[in-house]
């Protein structure tokens, strides 16, 4: 995928479109407080585990605020779109300077099988 060049203002465009779109929006397109307990409880399940990973699919604030109340957890973001991931950080209550943006598509993953303790 080639690179988004970040200061190009259609990006810019695009990101404060993204922010203000999903500041407004409410399940089920974005994930429930219910939700996000459930997740949670996935994510307990593994944090026993040495060095456990975590993948999520997109930028989704909610549950990367989640995963940044747990400091032993390795949380790998996989999103296609720059200026997305930017936007959806700048929504998050918890910033998690430890997580690692993989930019790409999910349905071709750079990642080795079976790396991954828990999928959101």
């Amino acid at each position: 995928m080639a690179k988004q060049k970040i200061d190009n203002p259609i990006w810019q465009k695009k990101e404060e479109w993204w922010y203000n779109v999903w500041k407004k929006v409410e399940p089920p397109f974005c994930p429930s407080k219910g939700e996000v307990i459930f997740y949670e409880k996935a994510v307990k399940k593994i944090l026993k585990r040495k060095n456990p990973k975590v993948l999520v699919l997109g930028s989704t604030p909610e549950i990367r605020d989640l995963l940044a109340k747990y400091k032993n957890l390795e949380v790998y973001i996989i999103d296609a779109d720059v200026p997305v991931y930017r936007a959806m950080t700048r929504l998050m209550k918890r910033k998690n300077k430890q997580e690692k943006l993989v930019v790409g598509d999910w349905l071709k993953m750079p990642f080795e099988k079976n790396i991954f303790d828990l999928s959101l």
